[in-house]
């Protein structure tokens, strides 16, 4: 496993549960808002607008909200898919090597056993009487052409 996967699956385990949502006090007018987990935990507040306390932080847009909220989610998700697809290129590259294994078996096994008919054919045996023997030699010979 990829280190930084790694890294991110142990943070997420880590991290307080998710799914997260970003949520404001209603009725509260100078609430930023917070960060808060499906326990209802607070992740990160952001206080008081400046109105009412200066020194308060300042509310993300949307659009961040969203994306920070839904971050441990979508990066559970593509933790998931990342190792969907890293077991699937493993077993691909697995059947890939045997094929060639089996492309290569299967040569070494044309070459001898042309080589075992050409022995044939120049020993003087008349092959030409068994429609088979006759049939493979020429299929090959026509192959090597």
């Amino acid at each position: 496993m990829n280190d930084t996967i790694r890294q991110i699956k142990e943070a997420l385990e880590k991290a307080t549960p998710y799914p997260w949502s970003f949520q404001k006090i209603e009725g509260d007018e100078f609430d930023e808002g917070a960060f808060v987990a499906k326990n209802d935990e607070t992740i990160c507040s952001f206080g008081s607008s400046e109105q009412f306390y200066p020194t308060s932080g300042e509310a993300p847009n949307k659009h961040d909200a969203h994306l920070i909220a839904n971050a441990p989610t979508w990066l559970q998700w593509a933790v998931e898919e990342l190792e969907k697809a890293q077991t699937l290129a493993e077993d691909y590259s697995d059947r890939y090597l045997d094929a060639i294994r089996t492309l290569n078996e299967t040569r070494d096994e044309h070459k001898a056993m042309k080589e075992a008919l050409e022995w044939i054919e120049e020993c003087g045996v008349d092959y030409q009487s068994n429609n088979k023997a006759r049939s493979v030699l020429s299929s090959l010979k026509e192959e090597s052409e």
